[in-house]
């Protein structure tokens, strides 16, 4: 045990997840104490020390990989807890679990709003109404995804309306939906989005397009990193070496490009 890095994460912990993580702590640490031991010193006493993200960022990341895993509901209902602990409104959980539904599907999410649900009760602020033509809905989804990169509605538009027209139409209408719906700004969804792409794990073109978008949007290099490296603690090294592996490939093609315009 290395006792400065334990009591900084007890420290943390006790900062972060307040009741509920101390309960899972205590449960745990009589049963296996190495492991107690090791997300204390490892994820608390080091990886949740950056100052680089602030707490409601990290704990809106975390629930992103959480909920877009589909299958964590004890860990989803701590962190939720946690995000609620550290200042997020339930309207930003809302909006992190809808943005989530666009690349984990909504059994995923279902799953995610069932468990805030169960936490919250009613709604403390309700969701904006969204009543508008189709048309308008699908211009807004086009919109939203130029905002990342203005040729993206074409590329899309150019692969699949002859192919799959449906999914072009169900793609431009999730993204309109959630453009309208969400309050986020487009740094932090970006960092929420690519949060749930890395626990995914599977979506490499999508993970490489959001992080250049990203780093469109004011978002750093650090910043990311960071985040992904904390998310190590909740989806694993394998994904966290893939994703940091896409991301650094995007970073480059990033600089390289803006080198080239500018």
């Amino acid at each position: 045990m290395n006792q400065n890095l334990y009591n900084a994460g007890i420290n943390k912990l006790q900062e972060i997840d307040g009741a509920a993580g101390v309960e899972v702590f205590e449960k745990y640490k009589r049963f296996a104490p190495e492991l107690m031991t090791m997300i204390t010193e490892i994820v608390f006493g080091s990886l949740y020390q950056t100052t680089k993200l602030n707490k409601q960022e990290i704990e809106l990341c975390v629930v992103a990989a959480l909920a877009s895993k589909g299958s964590l509901a004890p860990q989803l209902n701590v962190h939720i807890r946690a995000a609620l602990h550290v200042g997020c409104t339930v309207q930003q959980i809302k909006d992190t679990v809808l943005l989530v539904s666009a690349y984990a599907g909504y059994p995923a999410t279902l799953n995610a709003m069932r468990i805030l649900l169960e936490i919250t009760g009613t709604a403390e602020e309700s969701l904006k109404e969204c009543d508008r033509e189709l048309g308008t809905i699908i211009q807004s989804g086009k919109d939203a995804l130029a905002k990342l990169d203005p040729a993206q509605p074409t590329n899309l538009q150019d692969e699949y309306a002859n192919f799959c027209p449906d999914i072009l139409q169900t793609l431009f209408m999730t993204y309109g939906y959630l453009h309208e719906l969400t309050n986020f700004d487009i740094r932090t969804r970006q960092l929420i989005t690519i949060a749930a792409l890395s626990a995914l794990g599977n979506a490499t073109p999508q993970l490489a397009f959001h992080t250049k978008a990203a780093l469109a949007n004011e978002v750093t290099v650090d910043e990311i990193t960071t985040m992904i490296a904390l998310l190590s603690a909740y989806i694993g090294f394998p994904a966290v070496l893939n994703s940091l592996k896409i991301i650094k490939g995007s970073m480059s093609e990033f600089s390289s490009q803006n080198d080239s315009n500018g």
